[in-house]
Formats: C-alpha cells, sequence, structure tokens
C-alpha cells in the first residue's frame, strides 16, 4: 500500500480537541500521507462535501482519512472519518434540524459505506454503534493521547495547593458543560477555596453567581489564555471540576491527571479517563453531592504517583498507530 493512495483532512486547526487530536495524530502517523490543507471552505459547510469530493478526485485518491465527521459526497474512493461523540444527537441544546439532517443524510451513509468509523472512547463507540448499524468490530476505538507536560516538582506543587486551595474549571458556557453545578456546589464548600475558571467571560460570571447566590468575590475567571498559563493554573489546583452531563472522552481531565490533578465529574466518558483516580459524583444536577465530592477529592487526593501514571498510559503515538491499522483494515477490506 502507498501512502500516496490516501488523503489526510488537513482543514482542522486550532485550540480545540478534535484539532490537537489532528495535530498530535498526524505528526505521528507512520506513513504521513498527503495533508490537505488549501480549502476554500469550512469543514463543515453545506458547500464542503462537494470540495473535497472534487479535490479527491482530482488527486486520484483511494482513501480519505479525516479527523472529524465532515465527509465527502460519494465518489471511487474511501472514507474513513472521525465521529468523536454524538451531542448533535444526544444533546437538546446543542442539536438543531439541520445538524441532525447533516448526520443522517451525509455522515452516516458515508459509515455505513465504509463498513467503519474511527473514535475516542468506549462510550462514543457504544453510542455509534447503537446509531450507525455496524458491527462493534467496525467502529474503531482508537482514544486520545496526553500533550501535557508530566509534573516534576510534586514536593513544590503539593505546598503551593495546600497555600491557596482552589477548585479549577475548564471549560465553556453551553450547556452541557454544567458550570452552573460548581458555581451552586462551591457555596456549599469551605470559605477558603476560591473558584477558578478557563474560558468563561466576566458577563457570564457575574450573571450565574448573581443567580446561584455564589460570592463574586471567590471567583477568578481568565479567557484566552495561552497553554503555558493553562498548565501554570493546572499545576496550582486542588481539584479540576469537570461537571459535564456529556463528554465524548474528558481531554482536560486527562491534562490534569498529568500535572497530578484529580477531577471531580459526572458523565461516562470521563470515566474513562480517570477510571479510580477521580471521585464522580452520581447526580449532575446535585449541588450538594458535587460539593461533598470535591471536598473529599481536595481532603483525600489519590497519590500524584498514581495520577502520573494514569496520564502516561495515554500515549499518542498508540493513537497513531491505532489510526494507522484502521486506514489499512480499510484499504484492504
Amino acid at each position: 500500500m502507498s501512502a500516496s493512495t490516501t488523503v489526510w483532512d488537513g482543514r482542522i486547526t486550532g485550540m480545540h480537541g478534535i484539532a490537537r487530536f489532528a495535530r498530535e495524530v498526524y505528526s505521528r502517523l507512520p506513513a504521513q500521507p498527503d495533508a490537505w490543507t488549501d480549502a476554500r471552505t469550512s469543514p463543515y459547510s453545506a458547500f464542503a462535501p462537494v470540495e473535497t469530493a472534487v479535490m479527491l478526485r482530482r488527486r486520484r485518491a483511494d482513501l480519505f482519512l479525516s479527523p472529524t465527521y465532515a465527509p465527502a459526497l460519494r465518489g471511487p474512493y474511501q472514507q474513513l472519518i472521525t465521529v468523536h461523540d454524538l451531542i448533535f444527537l444526544d444533546v437538546d441544546a446543542e442539536s438543531s434540524l439541520a445538524k441532525r439532517q447533516y448526520f443522517e443524510r451525509l455522515v452516516r451513509p458515508t459509515i455505513r459505506r465504509a463498513n467503519a468509523v474511527m473514535t475516542v472512547s468506549e462510550f462514543s463507540r457504544k453510542r455509534l454503534v447503537e446509531w450507525s448499524g455496524l458491527a462493534e468490530d467496525r467502529v474503531f476505538m482508537v482514544g486520545n493521547g496526553c500533550s501535557e507536560a508530566p509534573l516534576d516538582d510534586v514536593a513544590g506543587a503539593l505546598t503551593d495547593r495546600a497555600r491557596d486551595p482552589f477548585v479549577l474549571f475548564v471549560g465553556n458556557e453551553r450547556v452541557h458543560k454544567n458550570f452552573r453545578l460548581v458555581a451552586r456546589a462551591m457555596k456549599h464548600v469551605e470559605a477558603g477555596v476560591r473558584l477558578v475558571t478557563v474560558g468563561l467571560s466576566q458577563e457570564y460570571l457575574d450573571q450565574t453567581c448573581s443567580e446561584t447566590g455564589l460570592d463574586r468575590a471567590r471567583v477568578t475567571g481568565h479567557v484566552g489564555i495561552d497553554d503555558a498559563k493553562l498548565t501554570e493554573l493546572y499545576t496550582a489546583a486542588s481539584v479540576l471540576a469537570v461537571p459535564s452531563t456529556y463528554e465524548g472522552f474528558g481531554l482536560i481531565a486527562l491534562e490534569a491527571l498529568a500535572r497530578g490533578v484529580m477531577s471531580v465529574y459526572c458523565c461516562d466518558a470521563v470515566d474513562e479517563v480517570v477510571g479510580s483516580t477521580g471521585v464522580r459524583s452520581a447526580d449532575a444536577d446535585d449541588e450538594v453531592a458535587y460539593a461533598d465530592a470535591l471536598t473529599r477529592a481536595m481532603a483525600s487526593p489519590t497519590p500524584v504517583s498514581e495520577l502520573l501514571a494514569r496520564a502516561d498510559s495515554f500515549r499518542w503515538t498508540d493513537v497513531a498507530r491505532r489510526v494507522d491499522a484502521a486506514r489499512r483494515d480499510v484499504l484492504e477490506a
């Protein structure tokens, strides 16, 4: 099999999770395929499937390999796309008629013609089997890796956390990220513990604190920070709050693990990442239960060595190897 038969979807860029997956996997593929980077439209625009199909025909591709769910129209080539989750179908606040039609009329037929699709967690794999109708062994769970550098100064980090304890939230204002649960829960957490957020606007924080009764003075917000600052916050945090009701993987929980920080979470995909090293709150709407989980995580943290070992088990080289195996499987079918 020649690498030239495969075209990699290089349109996916940015700082979000799928873009990181794309960068990390492509740079480690054993035989790097040609990357398509000069698209004129967004991968998710109405015209994109046509543009992609034209490009694949011009390049005489045998396979279109994509780190996201945006396929081409049907043509004389195979397609192996990555559906990280089915949030546009499963979560009402993220869904719309257009999104549902896109998945039902374009994504699912593409998956069925290829008789294969990639995803990043067992949670998403099970949903894809159910939704697509593919056999379990045709939904390739390739996973995610950890890009965060491992914590080296354990003693220093623990000293800083004891001196200035805070709960860290990294996310956005979308409903399923469930920040309001954290805001409500913080009213039941010891007064000396602060809340630090990344990705939430000051206006949203002000409004949420007002609506939930959380003292605004306890909350510090950061917007648009770089990776170095985020690493600094992970390292200093006492615990990471991951109250999401729906995730396809749980990348921030993995990044926190690498900095020796536990996660308090609610959903299945994050449970796959942290396992016994985190604390799960069974009810994603119970502020008292979530506050208790935060308090327990801070009072009796999992040893840092166990957290670091767990993070080290998620390696991008392994992800790239699994992606390449899925690619070869589809080309040789």
